[in-house]
């Protein structure tokens, strides 16, 4: 007879676990067993991988955030941090009270932190104001220059990286009696999306 913790080879088959005076009921419960423990330890391999991923990610998201401080000229505080991570994680445009809610769960933080937080950022180039007429101001990252469209149902937001403001700003230019040079621009398109217009 096998002991309770030998394995059978699988190559082995029924034969070999006969020929060891076990029955066939025995052999079946101990394969499964190991198949189970195979596709156990691989299960918890590939959530290792997963772990081992989203941790260096996790990191190198904070060091890229702190060399955009640093670069920006702006003390690297874990409150700025957290700040910059949750305009990491969406694509949208988000409003400081949904940054504070957001916030909130991980430092400790109050609503007028936030507000400064967002100020000393802006004034140093590092996020930017946009008008989406939702009744209040919306912040994103700067750096990759796009454009919105707005729904103005229910409130769906797309950007575009189509930019016509070269030429209107050329035209602008040479017919203004006032302004020799244009330094920035805001292009908000606002219309109903495919799912309100059903």
């Amino acid at each position: 007879m096998l002991t309770k913790g030998a394995l059978v080879a699988p190559g082995g088959g029924v034969r070999v676990a006969v020929m060891w005076g076990m029955n066939r009921t025995d052999w079946f419960r101990v394969y499964m067993r190991t198949v189970r423990n195979r596709l156990l330890n691989y299960t918890i391999g590939i959530i290792y991988c997963k772990l081992f991923a989203l941790l260096y990610y996790t990191h190198m998201v904070h060091e890229h955030i702190q060399s955009i401080l640093k670069t920006c000229g702006v003390k690297v505080t874990k409150q700025r941090i957290a700040l910059l991570q949750i305009f990491n994680e969406g694509c949208k445009p988000i409003s400081a009270e949904d940054i504070f809610t957001a916030l909130r769960k991980k430092v400790d933080i109050d609503l007028a932190t936030v507000y400064r937080n967002l100020l000393t950022l802006e004034q140093n180039g590092v996020i930017q104001r946009v008008d989406l007429r939702t009744g209040s101001q919306l912040y994103e990252l700067k750096g990759h220059h796009h454009h919105h469209v707005v729904c103005t149902e229910c409130g769906t937001t797309e950007h575009f990286d189509i930019c016509i403001a070269d030429t209107v700003t050329k035209k602008v230019l040479a017919s203004s009696k006032k302004f020799k040079n244009i330094t920035d621009h805001a292009l908000e398109l606002f219309g109903v999306c495919s799912k309100c217009t059903k």
